[in-house]
């Protein structure tokens, strides 16, 4: 399966993973400044488990089109959370929930491989997406479930401004090295180039290397081989969404 049927077939399969991601991203950050003492999430209806709060309609369908987005952020109240640990605490808090879902969905892929009669012959695994049975289509749903809650989490991990990686190294490290962050701060619109540069121009190149989603197969493979089937790291062959814009 090929061009636009393939597009929309991974978008369908992506999309279940995607919101329970964003939701639960973003519910983390609201639970975590709620117990730290901060109303503000509470009081703005972001402490739940209704999508509608979290997920961004324009975010989420930039990340299904061009393959980055976001999700709507949790405000906190600096009168409440007023520490860098506590402030490194609530972002740190919507990474580490992806990476703990992306491990939920490894145990469970690898449940389903462990009692599928049909996954035993593991040449299904590598069907198109939408083909095949329903342990097929419940593995590729799996799979990519497992895949986004990886890439939101390495995103995500990124000391990058208006990302939970810088916001957590500046609560960690803010008073140690102020000079490093205010830099950063100054100059985000250069900082967001070289990222761009990295993700988008680089691969375009003969033998460019996207040191992002490279990251991500690592961390893929990691997890695969520790939770799924430690006789293979090759998730990152199989069919998901992100692969279909590496293939552009």
């Amino acid at each position: 399966m090929t061009g636009p049927q393939a597009y929309i077939t991974a978008v369908v399969y992506a999309l279940p993973g995607l919101i329970i991601g964003f939701t639960l991203h973003e519910l983390a950050h609201a639970a975590t400044a709620v117990r730290l003492g901060d109303p503000t999430p509470r009081r703005l209806g972001r402490l739940t488990l209704d999508p509608r709060e979290h997920v961004d309609p324009v975010g989420l369908g930039l990340l299904l089109t061009v393959g980055f987005g976001w999700a709507k952020p949790v405000v906190f109240s600096p009168a409440y959370i007023r520490t860098g640990l506590q402030q490194a605490a609530v972002a740190a808090a919507g990474p580490l929930t992806n990476l703990l879902l992306a491990v939920v969905f490894a145990v469970a892929l690898h449940a389903e491989l462990a009692t599928s009669s049909t996954l035993l012959d593991r040449a299904v695994l590598n069907m198109s997406l939408g083909q095949g049975g329903p342990d097929v289509i419940l593995f590729n749903l799996l799979v990519e479930a497992f895949f986004v809650n990886v890439v939101l989490f390495v995103f995500n991990s990124l000391p990058v401004p208006g990302l939970d990686g810088y916001a957590t190294a500046r609560g960690l490290l803010g008073r140690q090295l102020p000079d490093v962050f205010r830099w950063m701060e100054a100059n985000r619109q250069l900082i967001y180039l070289g990222l761009i540069l990295l993700i988008f121009v680089l691969p375009q190149f003969q033998g460019g290397v996207n040191p992002l989603y490279s990251t991500i197969l690592h961390v893929n493979d990691f997890l695969y081989h520790h939770f799924v089937d430690s006789s293979s790291t090759v998730v990152g062959s199989l069919p998901n969404i992100f692969n279909l814009f590496q293939q552009q």
